[in-house]
């Protein structure tokens, strides 16, 4: 505007998918909008489950952008309240440790998902200052608007190193060499209990559909390398799944119900209020002491609950190369001591 007329900006607070669409935000015509512009503030370099947040914000925006075709999308990089996209020497930030070689800024990361958009004519990426501009590195960045621009989504059969930033045109590998790490990197970090306890309740749907088995799957079938990489054995996604069974069951037991026959997203917040501990050493249910026999008992019981066995074994004896007779948490005759123990 001009500064002749006033205006009042429509301002929407979403709290979660379903209001988002009953609000009316999810029927926005983007196609009918000149330029789409979403400001990206920088992850508190100090709080290492900030990035994490700001890229699970944006892939639960990607849904939306992609109903209908966008003419322009501007991202500006900008300054947070008290953080910036570089640290205190001048250098991008970069805040887990948990990528491979070769790895990538947080404004590269936060980028990425958008540059997988096919419904894009164009895209680019603004700095707030010119002095963000100069110590950026704009490699990546501009090879993802390069491959938008080109409508140029080449898939790389394998990489020549472990280098997924972005190898080629592939953005699809580098989005999910993210989604990967990401929730590994979430899962290991100290300080996560509530993020824990929301990404598992958060595991299946309403409709008992699981996003995050189907994108594990998706990328053992055709990255494979991504999982080599960060969890060659799977070990950290059986410690996932395990959580997940028998801290369900425990919840259900302390609501006094044990079948688990049916997903509850909210009971988990009741249940555990303070979040969930990395080292949680609360009995488990019925005064067992075998959270590993917990989880086999349910497993087996309850097919919704056995998918995410079924990928362990499954990547296991491909990785063998022969068959495998025994549950993901069996090791030789006997059952590996897990961290619920």
């Amino acid at each position: 505007m001009d500064g002749a007329f006033k205006y009042e900006r429509t301002l929407w607070d979403l709290r979660d998918v379903e209001h988002l669409e009953s609000s009316g935000f999810y029927s926005l015509p983007f196609h009918k909008f000149s330029g789409v512009v979403i400001s990206l503030h920088a992850p508190g370099f100090m709080n290492k489950n900030d990035l994490f947040c700001r890229w699970r914000d944006i892939t639960r925006l990607i849904p939306i952008l992609k109903r209908t075709t966008i003419d322009s999308l501007t991202i500006r990089l900008q300054k947070s309240s008290f953080h910036d996209w570089f640290d205190d020497w001048r250098r991008p930030q970069k805040s887990s440790p948990y990528q491979v070689i070769n790895c990538r800024n947080d404004y590269d990361v936060l980028s990425m998902p958008f540059f997988a958009l096919r419904n894009l004519k164009d895209i680019r990426v603004e700095a707030q200052s010119w002095e963000l501009r100069r110590v950026m590195d704009w490699k990546i960045i501009n090879k993802g608007v390069e491959t938008v621009l080109n409508q140029a989504w080449d898939y790389c059969e394998s990489p020549i190193h472990k280098d997924y930033g972005l190898f080629g045109h592939d953005v699809d590998r580098a989005v999910a060499g993210d989604y990967f790490w990401l929730h590994l990197d979430m899962w290991k970090m100290y300080g996560s209990r509530e993020l824990r306890r929301d990404f598992l309740s958060q595991w299946f749907d309403r409709n008992g559909n699981s996003e995050f088995e189907t994108q594990i799957k998706r990328i053992m079938d055709r990255y494979p390398e991504i999982i080599e990489t960060y969890d060659p054995e799977m070990d950290i996604l059986e410690e996932m799944h395990m959580a997940l069974v028998t801290l369900y069951a425990r919840a259900r037991f302390l609501h006094g119900d044990e079948d688990l026959s049916n997903w509850d997203q909210e009971l988990w917040k009741t249940a555990f209020p303070a979040g969930i501990a990395k080292y949680d050493q609360k009995p488990a249910p019925n005064g067992s002491k075998r959270p590993d026999l917990i989880y086999l008992k349910h497993t087996k019981r309850y097919a919704y609950l056995s998918t995410m066995t079924d990928i362990i074994i499954d990547w296991r004896q491909q990785r063998a190369n022969k068959p495998l007779w025994k549950c993901p948490s069996c090791q030789e005759y006997g059952f590996r001591r897990s961290y619920w123990s």
